[in-house]
């Protein structure tokens, strides 16, 4: 529905919505789209991690932020990453869309080396070739006031890099450190909606990774994980978590993003096949607007399978 049919309360939410999006976007804030489910796809965010799972693999995922409110954003990815020897190879193309109006859609192309320290652990290096295309359309949005800085219409290609680096002992314990945006280019045909010498800059974002696996049984496990990410001008945030895995196929979990939202989880596996299925429920002020935000994601694996390695095994 196009907001020229909405009532002036709808227009005037919505619109403050948008503009609250795009200058968090374009400007100095989180810049890159959010995903609950990065136990599985970390590749994304930290390229040393790519092709060291135990299969190679294939996902596609889709992410409805805050459902309900119209013309929230909406992050679709598909990819994929193996290990060819003691090298990971993958690759992902990722579309995060506001309204329409905002898009940027991001091809990965990702390089890992990875060197055994011992028989349990080994650490690993990765490098990530980024191209992203920033589309923003002004022109078809409908607002109670003319704004001349966002009557515009503007594309630009940007080439980026992220590096990163992960240690893992057995399939037990992970820890991983990633910087994204490292370049830290400008969008120069943006220049009219951001103000300030830093206007439109990439910048930086830093990412911690960690998970610990511990088996109650040799049928049951409890994993705990955390996410911490941060650009240096704005506050960090924290994801903290644990999901309860049942003979390494159906797992339950339960986690809390800062000042966000809380995480229900849900994952099952059978035979080459995975499903996995996350909500958040909002906790900030957008919850009375919001039904939540909605995580699926398919995966499928193929090629050789490599056994997990673990106390059991």
């Amino acid at each position: 529905m196009v907001l020229s049919h909405l009532n002036d309360k709808r227009i005037m939410k919505n619109y403050i919505l948008f503009s609250f999006l795009v200058i968090t976007k374009i400007c100095v804030s989180q810049q890159l789209p959010i995903s609950s489910l990065y136990y599985w796809n970390n590749y994304l965010i930290n390229p040393a991690s790519t092709g060291h799972e135990n299969n190679n693999i294939i996902q596609a995922s889709s992410r409805f932020q805050w459902s309900g409110l119209n013309g929230a954003p909406q992050t679709h990815f598909f990819g994929g990453h193996g290990l060819i020897g003691k090298t990971g190879i993958g690759g992902a193309i990722i579309s995060d869309g506001l309204n329409g109006n905002f898009n940027q859609l991001t091809a990965l192309l990702n390089y890992s080396y990875f060197l055994q320290m011992d028989r349990y652990s080994g650490i690993s290096f990765g490098i990530s070739s980024v191209m992203s295309q920033y589309s923003f359309n002004g022109l078809d949005m409908e607002l109670t006031s003319y704004d001349p800085a966002l009557n515009v219409v503007s594309n630009q290609l940007i080439p980026d890099v992220n590096i990163g680096v992960m240690y893992k002992y057995m399939d037990l314990l992970k820890i991983g450190i990633s910087v994204n945006q490292l370049l830290q280019s400008k969008l120069t045909d943006f220049n009219d909606i951001a103000e300030g010498e830093d206007r439109n800059k990439l910048v930086r974002q830093y990412n911690f990774l960690g998970s610990y696996k511990a088996y109650l049984r040799k049928d049951l496990a409890i994993e705990f994980y955390s996410t911490l990410r941060t650009v240096l001008s704005s506050p960090l945030q924290a994801e903290i978590g644990s999901r309860f895995i049942s003979n390494d196929q159906a797992s339950f979990g339960l986690g809390y993003r800062t000042s966000d939202a809380v995480l229900l989880l849900f994952a099952f596996e059978f035979d080459k096949f995975h499903v996995n299925y996350n909500m958040d429920i909002t906790t900030s002020k957008l919850s009375d607007y919001s039904l939540g935000t909605h995580e699926v994601m398919l995966g499928f694996k193929f090629g050789k399978s490599r056994k997990p390695r673990t106390y059991f095994r």
